[in-house]
């Protein structure tokens, strides 16, 4: 199974601007290959990783990054994000770990694409493995997908 991805980064597709990478080589080249590294130098907090607790209980992961969240260099900082941070016990919240399935804000508000996903997967699934929490809360459509694998456009 691969991924065809656009040369330029645009959603817009032709053919001679396409390449196939399979997916283990997207996982392995990571943001050497992903359509947001371009858009890096122009980002507040390019490839934000997961932020809070090193040894977490409870490990939050959104989908994508916000325009607010890159701006603030957090995860969660738009209207959902203060909504889950008014829930959470004050006592609760050094025990929490922040990510998103895709660590860079695409600069449009949209849902991150299969590639982009796949790209950030070796990221959040090494800081999973590193920090061992106990739970797992995937918040919206992308993250449920993605650790499901529901999706055949998650993998």
């Amino acid at each position: 199974m691969g991924f065809f991805y656009s040369e330029s980064g645009s959603r817009k597709h032709h053919a001679s601007a396409q390449r196939e990478m399979p997916v283990a080589t997207l996982r392995e080249l990571k943001c050497r290959v992903c359509p947001l590294d371009k858009l890096a130098q122009k980002l507040g907090s390019p490839k934000l990783g997961a932020t809070g607790s090193a040894r977490p209980s409870v490990y939050v992961l959104g989908g994508g990054r916000s325009e607010e969240g890159d701006q603030k260099g957090s995860h969660f900082a738009g209207e959902a994000g203060r909504l889950l941070q008014a829930s959470i016990p004050s006592w609760a919240e050094a025990s929490i770990r922040y990510g998103s399935v895709v660590r860079c804000y695409s600069m449009e508000q949209r849902e991150p694409t299969p590639v982009e996903v796949t790209c950030c997967s070796g990221w959040l699934e090494e800081d999973i493995e590193a920090t061992k929490p106990q739970v797992i809360i995937g918040v919206g459509p992308v993250p449920l997908s993605w650790a499901l694998k529901t999706s055949a456009t998650y993998v």
